[in-house]
């Protein structure tokens, strides 16, 4: 895991987002706004995008809510996941920066996600601001940006999945898209320069 050499935050505020105030939120509320997170129609390892739909938010939210609805996707697929004691799990990753170990729980589709998160995500922060104007430093799941070396975007692979026919990452993880100067498409950097894909409570 390395840090982005070209990414940025792009620091943008979006308009107002209902869910973010009303009284009874549900998870449901940010599903319902998956065919404008993904304009591509695959979420596979894409919760950069859903990460980067919160952020923009987060400033309608309490801190509170905002925890709330980053419950409700995989960090490792992008998956949708309906928050329960069963799919939330503690793990120990650790930081970008500071050389040790950050603990903390994440919620999952399946327990191979979890294996993955050992192997390629780490921990890093972002200062967020929420609706009462307090700017408070968070821990977020990152990875490095996949923009750094787009080539591999087009290298097939052997999908171990679906009849294990080959495919590439262009073709099966559709939102991962970069742009000029080794930008990821979407995403929210990390203090550090990492690629935000969830929060770490």
């Amino acid at each position: 895991v390395s840090p982005s050499s070209g990414q940025r935050s792009t620091g943008a505020i979006a308009g107002p987002w209902p869910p973010a105030t009303a009284p009874n939120p549900s998870i449901q509320d940010l599903f319902r706004e998956y065919k404008s997170i993904f304009k591509y129609g695959n979420r596979n390892a894409a919760s950069h995008r859903w990460s980067t739909f919160l952020l923009e938010r987060a400033g309608q939210m309490t801190v509170e809510r905002l925890e709330f609805f980053f419950t409700g996707f995989c960090a490792v697929s992008g998956s949708p996941v309906r928050p329960n004691d069963y799919n939330r799990y503690r793990l120990t990753l650790p930081r970008v920066a500071r050389g040790d170990f950050a603990t903390g729980f994440m919620h999952y589709c399946s327990w191979p996600c979890v294996c993955d998160t050992q192997d390629f995500i780490r921990i890093d922060t972002l200062n967020v601001t929420s609706s009462d104007g307090i700017s408070r430093q968070r821990h977020f799941a990152v990875i490095g940006n996949p923009c750094d070396d787009p080539d591999q975007l087009e290298k097939p692979f052997v999908q171990p999945f679906y009849g294990g026919r080959s495919t590439t990452l262009s073709e099966t993880a559709r939102e991962v898209r970069c742009l000029e100067g080794g930008v990821l498409d979407g995403a929210t950097v990390s203090d550090h320069g990492f690629i935000i894909i969830s929060m770490f409570f």
